[in-house]
């Protein structure tokens, strides 16, 4: 009974045509939910793209400063070999959107000038960065390179915005090992401690903003408690690449917060294998006696913290398919002493005298 209904069902179906036949509906069905679930993936691989890549922004010239058009220009990421390639306009300009952060390289060439190659371009994360280009008039088999660009004033973006990389995430010491508690680097900020569903990390007040006015994404995708109106996951600090506190004139695409935006992104795998490993520990041989456990002649109470774990990335297929994985755990056991008044035996008995 429940075939045929499926079957009159689909027939019936005013997308069909009327000399449409269906042989096999449980075919059909599991065709449909496959294409169902490839769809779903395909719109969740684009959902990042919003708020944690970049844009590299710029002109092409040639030594007089007039502009240069159809220039081919080559983006490619030094880590991964990844590349995009544009067009200048009829105005000489070029944007390429849509770019994890991380280190790049940039290749202009047009016949009659020299190549210009440009390496270790660094683009942060949701940066707007501006490199622009002057061609040299000359035989496009010579080439000028140029190692890094300078830092430059922000022009593309009116939006205020502090950079935490990996160097200060890594290196700079933090009691719990959580990202938030790098956020009080940012100018205008205060730590006001950690939510109370949290056991490590601080919440933030941004130029005199409440807390839980703040936004929090990790990899473009939205990291907030909803209840508490806090941050959501807190990554391993080992596979954080860089984060962003952007403080104020966010863009559209960050309106779910009126204070601070903080945008996370982690690592990723390259086409070379990297890791690391590594334990924090602390027990009762690193700690001192408590005073009041001392008073009363008692023991050191217990004290053991181990946090340990590691990360690991790198090809599947080199210049094309990468993997990166982190795991952290933490082990802690406190114990405390307490003095109290406990009543005589007299007391006890109702004699209060």
């Amino acid at each position: 009974m429940m075939e045929s209904f499926r079957v009159e069902a689909w027939r019936k179906s005013r997308f069909l045509p009327p000399n449409w036949r269906l042989t096999n509906s449980r075919n059909i069905n599991w065709r449909l939910t496959v294409a169902v679930l490839l769809a779903l993936v395909a719109a969740s691989v684009q959902l990042p793209a919003q708020t944690s890549f970049g844009t590299i922004v710029g002109n092409v010239t040639d030594e007089s400063g007039a502009a240069i058009p159809r220039v081919a220009l080559t983006i490619t990421n030094e880590a991964t070999s990844a590349t995009r390639s544009v067009t200048t306009s009829d105005a000489g300009t070029y944007t390429v959107p849509s770019l994890p952060p991380g280190s790049y390289k940039i290749q202009a060439e047009l016949k009659g000038f020299h190549e210009e190659i440009q390496t270790g371009i660094k683009l942060d994360v949701n940066q707007t960065l501006r490199v622009d280009l002057a061609l040299k008039v000359g035989e496009v088999t010579q080439s000028v390179e140029v190692n890094g660009i300078a830092a430059t004033l922000q022009t593309d973006s009116s939006t205020l915005a502090t950079t935490v990389d990996n160097a200060k995430v890594v290196e700079l010491p933090l009691n719990g090992r959580s990202f938030t508690q790098l956020t009080v680097l940012v100018p205008g900020a205060v730590g006001t401690g950690a939510p109370g569903y949290q056991t490590s990390g601080t919440a933030v007040s941004v130029s005199g903003l409440r807390s839980e006015n703040n936004n929090y994404t990790l990899d473009g995708v939205n990291n907030n408690e909803s209840f508490f109106k806090s941050y959501g996951v807190q990554p391993s600090i080992d596979s954080i690449q860089e984060f962003k506190v952007q403080t104020n004139i966010t863009s559209a695409e960050f309106g779910t917060g009126a204070g601070a935006n903080v945008n996370v992104v982690t690592k990723s795998g390259t086409n070379e294998f990297h890791g690391d490993a590594f334990e924090f520990h602390r027990d009762n041989h690193l700690t001192t006696q408590d005073y009041f456990s001392a008073q009363a002649d008692l023991a050191k109470p217990i004290f053991r913290q181990n946090q340990f774990g590691g990360t690991f990335g790198g090809p599947i297929h080199k210049n094309s398919t990468f993997f990166f994985t982190s795991y952290e755990a933490d082990r802690f056991s406190q114990g405390s002493s307490a003095l109290s008044i406990v009543p005589t035996a007299a007391e006890l008995s109702g004699n209060m005298t």
